[in-house]
């Protein structure tokens, strides 16, 4: 509960400090925009950098914890422009990153257990839109395909269970980037 707060105190100073720095839409300007990301999941808070070197590509990385802090998604991923409009883009990505699950559970007494780590990989289609007066916070809904499988074991019960862990093939997500 104490890394909670903490989480949660570094990300509120770290928000009041992007949202009172200007910005100007990089669109207009052709400037690059780096910012800040937040990564609303149900299973776990999300942060991250976003980069947009120019107007056509990008690039970020994320790290997100579970709520227990036992599960770690982290990933980098490169973004190119697919079309614009007036403080909006659309856009192709690419990512690549790494999974760790670490899993307990007490079955009838029986403690069960099991870790896995693994690359992932994936590609999908995005949405963002700038919004606020200086333009310098951005929405974005993203989309796609991701891959990521590892082979485990758990034993209990006098016996040993092999299985694959595959992560779900569909990758749906948002973000929230105030840019600095």
């Amino acid at each position: 509960m104490k890394r909670l707060f903490i989480i949660i105190g570094i990300t509120l100073s770290l928000f009041i400090m992007v949202i009172s720095i200007p910005v100007s839409a990089q669109e207009k300007s052709g400037q690059k925009m780096s910012g800040l990301t937040v990564i609303p999941s149900f299973s776990g808070p999300g942060l991250g950098m976003r980069t947009w070197v120019t107007p056509q590509w990008g690039w970020s990385i994320e790290a997100m914890p579970s709520w227990e802090f036992n599960d770690v998604t982290a990933r980098a991923r490169y973004m190119r422009t697919l079309s614009t409009q007036e403080n909006a883009r659309w856009y192709g990505l690419l990512t690549a990153g790494y999974n760790y699950v670490s899993e307990d559970y007490d079955i009838f007494g029986t403690s069960l257990s099991y870790k896995v780590s693994m690359p992932t990989f994936g590609a999908g289609i995005g949405w963002e839109k700038l919004f606020g007066i200086r333009k310098n916070k951005g929405f974005s809904l993203e989309a796609g395909y991701q891959y990521g499988q590892a082979d485990y074991e758990v034993k209990g019960f006098g016996m040993t269970i092999k299985d694959t862990y595959k992560m779900s093939p569909i990758y749906i997500g948002g973000q929230v980037a105030f840019y600095f």
